[in-house]
């Protein structure tokens, strides 16, 4: 650990996540996976009950005054305002449940159809190799093609990318892209079918479409 650095459990990381509590109304849920991260990487219940407790106290000012403006407003006469938040607060739960819908792959896939995915380039050892561009506007490519019955890796790369994306869930196991880098995915040999992979929040999804070779074709085309 470099001079003057601090541990996340220390006084000085408690104050951190404070003041990050208090600007969490101001930006995006990225923030409590960054903090819960921060809190797991303590190595201590107490170190990581200190972080999440700070953030949390520091969210009180913000959320009570929110709250207090609410009241006010919705102890007029309704108005135009009061229909806004209330159309406003109604999208926000069917957002809220579609993407958690979509996580769970209960929804139907909208995405791209798989005849114009990206190829998997087949290696000589006979894995075939797959890069995936995690973005803040989600991943590119969306849908790629691969052969079924073949190991597959997966290289996931991310550039100055501070969104959801950086956080997954593929195959049954999560990821935490850095920053910037990459990060390789391992995956055996699978039947034909479509695998399917989320960022944390649900909000992004991407496609693996694993198809068998018709019988005589060395490579999908």
């Amino acid at each position: 650990m470099t001079r003057g650095a601090t541990k996340p459990g220390e006084p000085a990381g408690v104050l951190r996540a404070i003041a990050l509590g208090l600007a969490t109304i101001l930006v995006p849920c990225g923030v409590t996976i960054s903090m819960e991260i921060v809190a797991v990487s303590t190595g201590s219940a107490l170190g990581g009950a200190a972080v999440l407790g700070g953030f949390a106290v520091g969210t009180v000012p913000a959320f009570a005054a929110l709250g207090l403006l609410l009241r006010r407003v919705a102890g007029r006469r309704p108005g135009p305002l009061t229909m806004l938040a209330g159309v406003a607060a109604l999208a926000a739960g069917i957002f809220t449940v579609g993407s958690g819908l979509r996580l769970g792959g209960w929804l139907p896939d909208l995405g791209p159809a798989a005849a114009s995915a990206t190829f998997a380039r087949q290696g000589p050892d006979g894995v075939q190799h797959l890069t995936i561009w995690a973005t803040a506007d989600g991943f590119r490519p969306g849908v790629v093609r691969a052969v079924a019955d073949r190991p597959t890796e997966i290289v996931f790369r991310s550039h100055d990318n501070h969104g959801c994306t950086r956080t997954l869930s593929i195959d049954g196991r999560d990821l935490v892209l850095p920053v910037t880098g990459r990060q390789s995915v391992r995956l055996a040999p699978r039947e034909p079918g479509r695998l399917r992979y989320a960022c944390g929040m649900g909000m992004y999804v991407g496609f693996i479409a694993f198809e068998k070779i018709p019988a005589g074709q060395r490579t999908l085309k």
